[in-house]
């Protein structure tokens, strides 16, 4: 297995290595590089200490972005004011793969390296897409990444939860208290109901400045709640 690592310990990759892994270890300053790096297949899993990296819990966002589907693994010492739960959570929601706590025990980080492996044999990506006049939006739900006319949206983590919510649901409308049930875990304390108008905002005028279309996909569904309108095609499963 050929993995990529930033900012691991010596101890560590010797580890790896005596295990059988191909370990490359490079120093690269930010995600876009990296991207030149594993653009094209070279490596299958990427390693990274989001501390000594400086990247944070949104590093995987940018090549997800591009549709880079390498499987990226977090080591992180934690934030003590955040439960790792949440942490954990917000990795994952924001692309990455598996998330691991600093210092990494060696034999931990090889059994999740090949854990991916396994998972990503016929890893399947699952699109939605919805037009409404001139936007295109194409919501990928396996990478969580939102496009308009092939224009990356940013968005927050709770943001592409509602987003995902209602793409996964097609054609069916969706009321306040159940996309409000979608968006907490049971570690989190549950918002008020009007929060979820605050999201559908702040999505539709994300989606508008790219395209002003775009924003109308979402579509307010008046004493029931909201739903995707403008779907153009079957739920779209390709094999990587």
């Amino acid at each position: 297995m050929r993995i990529f690592v930033l900012g691991v310990d010596e101890t560590t990759l010797a580890f790896l290595k005596a295990k059988g892994f191909s370990v490359t270890a490079d120093e690269i300053e930010t995600p876009e590089e990296l991207h030149e790096f594993i653009d094209f297949g070279a490596y299958d899993a990427v390693v990274a200490d989001l501390d000594t990296t400086l990247w944070g819990m949104f590093a995987v966002r940018y090549l997800r972005s591009k549709g880079v589907l390498t499987p990226f693994v977090g080591i992180t010492i934690g934030d003590e004011e955040t439960s790792w739960s949440e942490q954990r959570s917000l990795f994952l929601e924001n692309g990455g793969d598996d998330f691991l706590r600093s210092p990494v025990n060696p034999r931990e980080l090889a059994a999740t390296l090949r854990s991916l492996a396994r998972r990503g044999k016929g890893l399947i990506i699952d699109i939605r897409e919805f037009q409404n006049g001139e936007a295109l939006v194409r919501v990928n739900l396996s990478l969580q990444t939102v496009t308009v006319n092939g224009t990356y949206v940013h968005f927050t983590g709770k943001e592409l939860i509602v987003l995902s919510i209602l793409a996964s649901n097609r054609g069916r409308t969706l009321s306040k208290e159940m996309i409000l049930t979608g968006m907490y875990t049971a570690l989190e304390d549950e918002a008020e109901i009007k929060i979820v108008d605050v999201f559908i905002c702040k999505i539709r005028r994300k989606l508008s400045e790219v395209h002003p279309d775009a924003g109308e996909v979402v579509e307010t569904v008046w004493g029931r709640g909201y739903q995707m309108r403008g779907i153009i095609n079957e739920p779209e499963m390709k094999v990587a």
